[in-house]
């Protein structure tokens, strides 16, 4: 029978454990080098970031993702975050502004983007059954 040195791993004793347990590898000396210095750019120690990396793996992976969604959102934001209307909110900012509403004049102060869409939206008169 081979001769194996490594033992069979406990999965029920690292269940019960609350205690942190030892996790370690094997790398060449240039993945080693290349940890320890963005630990170092990062102020911490390699055990440390090494750890970090390993817990964060799930929300590493989901990075690129992330990434894609943030320009969506960017992009998005500069539809309507657009000079003119960025304008409007500082001149009008903790002002009333009136608009109407079914031929009643009504008032809202504006200290938002959002409430400046507001009266916007409100100052067309649409016919929302016609569309």
């Amino acid at each position: 029978m081979k001769n194996n040195k490594w033992k069979k791993l406990d999965l029920q004793s690292l269940k019960d454990r609350t205690s942190q347990v030892v996790v370690g590898f094997k790398a060449s000396p240039k993945l080693k080098l290349s940890l320890a210095s963005e630990s170092s750019e990062s102020g911490s120690n390699i055990g440390n970031y090494v750890r970090n990396i390993v817990e964060n793996r799930k929300f590493i992976k989901l990075a690129p993702l992330m990434t894609k969604e943030i320009e969506d959102l960017k992009r998005t934001i500069s539809v309507y975050e657009t000079p003119e209307i960025k304008s409007i909110l500082i001149k009008y900012k903790g002002k009333p502004v009136d608009y109407y509403e079914n031929e009643i004049k009504k008032s809202k102060v504006i200290n938002t983007i959002e409430d400046v869409y507001f009266v916007i939206m409100k100052s067309f008169k649409t016919n929302i059954n016609a569309i």
